[in-house]
């Protein structure tokens, strides 16, 4: 009914409905030719899109059900039905790249039906397929009749700072089931520490009639399942055949835009697809000239309203980064940005064009509140595929947006920010840039720092994030300049969880150096892709290398969302853990920042052993906080960390006049005094930073 789908043959002897991308299939149930009744619902369809990720696809299903009167109920997204007795099934695909896996899924809830209604099936991203669907009348028991709904009532299932985290379950009983007395059963399961909780309330269930449970649970730190079920007695476990519906949550003292001082040092991205969370002050956003500018005086802002009124009610700040240029602005045609059809990575014949584009743009979206609060250029112009200008051509597109910015007379300042120079070493790019002139009008200099946030040592071949601050930082001296530093893209891929779990690194490694495709000179790679972290470790490297930036003066830290802040429908690990560095940081004049010297006792400090890291961040007298962590040191790689074992606490010292402190660790589950003893804290940090607290 939209998008694009169609009919294909699978090598299982069976049609797929192709769904290539957003699009929408209904299928009419009276085909199936059910008697009225309570029925679970499924479909037999592709659950996995590549070579090892047999479920990344699920998430993107929404399912509807039509009633005949138009009624639409809406179902919730599928699971894999008893994963271990039904595990999908890899059809074909190409190794360390894409695959078609196809496997069993059923909806959270039954449903009643009379045979006559219309399933819905909607593909939000991705490549989506449906081969069957089925319909399961064989309910036990008049409890698995009974539709179960839960939800939180916080906005992206995400509670922060004066939140209590709350599920709300209903339970509507059909008329045809006759009224009942029931247990429902609700079991939490923490994904941090893998331990589960459990509450049993007594229900009265009413024929024809829904009721609505809340249910509190402690505002600790982190993320959770909850699961929710009707039991026979307190005793009747939850299985994999039981009727019941799960929600995550995710749990972290943080605030909302509106609430965060304007120099807040945590930023994320947004687009269509990504959400912007709490926690951030400030969101990068790609607003594609050649997609909104289609033709001289022609524009189209509809996605761009939309996601500068999501950001702007929540009262944060964008940057708006800018990538490529619509082709009919370049007589020299398509080159390159390949993932835009009408865009090319030659810059305008006529910089009045973009000039004209920048003035409309300011005029749309200026506001009191200063919403747009900087423009971003091109897009890491070291790169063909989105730049194929000169330098010179460059500094002319930062001119542009001067001059457009000035026509639209904006009623706050609008920063132009350049030059979002990519990961990697790109010294080169950088120096010819601000030698024609680029410093002149560019109010900050921008870069991304991808395998760099997670590489400490400047002794680190390739690449590092020291190295790559230089990059920005020694042209910029050698020209007589000092403008602010932005990490405006990063972000840490991490592996896909299973079943539900958070695998650790160790598993990782072990998996991936099975891999015939690894490669051992470049430990970092599988094949030609990256090889992804553990959750828990990026959840680490996020903090430890923002604090690490910005005490080289980067800030603030825009961290790419696309890298799973958002998984299963709530927030992941790194978010609760970015949270936890924000609730420390209230109070603290963290522009102040200097490393404190850090070692792991009884280490030789050399390849291959644990070193330590410590830095003091605010003013003597008022709150401070050190953020300290350790790492296995390894200048023998090109890019530290994504190959390495994970590092459990070991015992460092701390070299600090301070006397006494409060420290916690990553998730604030547990927290204990420090004493200075001659001149030093001495605690136990591994890869996972603690937070001291000097109050």
């Amino acid at each position: 009914t939209d998008g694009k789908a169609w009919l294909t043959q699978t090598t299982m002897g069976h049609h797929n409905y192709h769904m290539h991308g957003p699009s929408t299939l209904q299928f009419n149930l009276s085909e199936m030719k059910l008697e009225p009744g309570t029925y679970r619902l499924g479909l037999i369809t592709r659950t996995g899109t590549t070579w090892r990720d047999s479920r990344n696809q699920i998430k993107q299903y929404r399912i509807k059900l039509i009633t005949a009167d138009k009624q639409a109920i809406e179902l919730g997204t599928p699971s894999l039905l008893n994963e271990k007795q039904n595990p999908p099934i890899r059809e074909s695909g190409k190794e360390n790249a894409y695959a078609n896996w196809f496997g069993t899924v059923v909806l959270p809830n039954a449903s009643e039906l009379n045979g006559k209604e219309i399933l819905e099936v909607t593909n939000l991203a991705g490549h989506g397929g449906v081969i069957a669907i089925w319909a399961d009348t064989n309910l036990t028991n008049t409890a698995s009749a009974t539709l179960l709904k839960m939800q939180t009532p916080a906005k992206h299932n995400a509670f922060i700072l004066g939140q209590t985290p709350t599920v709300e379950v209903s339970l509507t009983q059909p008329a045809a089931s006759g009224d009942q007395d029931a247990l429902l059963k609700l079991q939490r399961y923490d994904m941090i520490t893998k331990t589960t909780d459990q509450t049993v309330l007594p229900v009265k269930l009413l024929a024809g009639q829904t009721i609505h449970i809340k249910h509190p649970y402690p505002t600790t730190p982190g993320l959770y399942r909850v699961t929710a079920a009707l039991v026979d007695s307190a005793d009747s476990p939850i299985t994999a055949d039981t009727v019941a519906v799960e929600q995550l949550y995710a749990c972290t003292p943080t605030k909302w835009a509106k609430d965060l001082p304007d120099d807040w040092p945590l930023a994320a991205h947004v687009d269509r697809r990504v959400v912007a969370l709490p926690g951030f002050k400030h969101f990068r956003y790609f607003a594609h000239w050649s997609r909104i500018h289609t033709a001289p005086g022609v524009y189209h802002w509809e996605h761009f309203d939309e996601k500068y009124n999501e950001v702007k009610n929540i009262g944060g700040k964008l940057m708006i980064a800018y990538d490529g240029s619509p082709i009919w602005t370049s007589s020299r045609g398509k080159a390159g940005m390949a993932w835009v059809k009408n865009a090319t990575a030659y810059p305008p014949d006529d910089m009045t064009v973009l000039e004209d584009y920048i003035a409309a743009m300011v005029s749309r979206y200026d506001d009191a509140q200063g919403t747009i609060d900087s423009l971003e250029l091109n897009n890491e112009p070291n790169t063909k595929a989105r730049w194929q200008g000169t330098p010179e051509q460059y500094v002319q597109t930062a001119k542009a947006f001067k001059n457009g910015i000035k026509r639209a007379t904006p009623s706050h300042p609008i920063k132009v920010v350049g030059p979002a120079i990519s990961a990697g070493d790109h010294r080169t790019t950088t120096r010819k840039l601000f030698n024609a002139g680029l410093l002149d009008y560019v109010d900050a200099v921008s870069a991304h720092w991808y395998e760099e946030i997670m590489s400490f040592e400047s002794q680190t071949p390739i690449n590092n994030l020291i190295r790559h601050v230089t990059m920005l930082k020694d042209p910029m001296e050698k020209l007589g300049k000092d403008l602010p530093m932005i990490n405006s893209e990063c972000g840490i891929g991490f592996r896909a969880r299973m079943d539900g779990e958070i695998l650790d690194q160790d598993t990782i490694n072990a998996a991936d150096q099975a891999d015939e495709s690894w490669n051992r000179e470049e430990k970092w790679l599988i094949g030609p892709k990256w090889r992804r972290v553990s959750e828990y470790r990026a959840a680490a490297t996020y903090v430890a290398g923002t604090v690490m930036l910005m005490n080289y003066k980067v800030s603030p830290t825009y961290y790419f969302s696309h890298f799973d802040f958002m998984e299963d429908d709530a927030p992941s690990l790194p978010w609760v853990s970015i949270g936890q560095l924000g609730y420390h940081l209230n109070g603290v004049d963290y522009h102040t920042i200097k490393p404190l010297d850090a070692h792991v006792i009884g280490s030789a400090e050399k390849d291959g052993d644990p070193k330590a890291l410590a830095y003091l961040l605010g003013n003597p007298g008022e709150k401070q906080l050190i953020v300290a962590w350790s790492f296995l040191s390894d200048t023998t790689m090109g890019r530290s960390k994504h190959w390495q074992a994970w590092l459990n606490p070991v015992d460092i010292q701390i070299t600090t006049d301070i006397k006494q402190a409060t420290a916690s660790d990553l998730y604030g589950r547990k927290s204990w005094q420090l004493q200075n003893t001659v001149g030093k804290f001495k605690l136990k940090v591994g890869e996972e930073p603690v937070f001291i607290t000097v109050k």
